[in-house]
């Protein structure tokens, strides 16, 4: 559970959390510690720091699915 928050909480996927990243990571863990609600599976719009929103995520974070192979082959799904 801590992994998945620190995943989701690292937006840019590069290994280490800003203070705006660790703040969300925290946010997530003491939501699931504090009211048993657990992280989502991505995240939203709304929860994204505010010095990174507009910035593009990464495709593979943003799709659950191949988006390579979907625009490949879009039977695949």
């Amino acid at each position: 559970m801590i992994l998945l928050c620190r995943s989701l909480a690292d937006t840019r996927q590069i290994g280490k959390l800003n203070r705006e990243q660790f703040a969300l990571a925290m946010h997530l863990i003491h939501l699931k510690v504090s009211k048993g609600i657990d992280p989502p599976q991505a995240l939203t719009c709304d929860m994204i720091p505010p010095s990174e929103r507009g910035t593009p995520i990464p495709w593979k974070r943003k799709f659950p699915f191949n988006m390579k192979k979907h625009l490949l082959d879009p039977g695949s799904m």
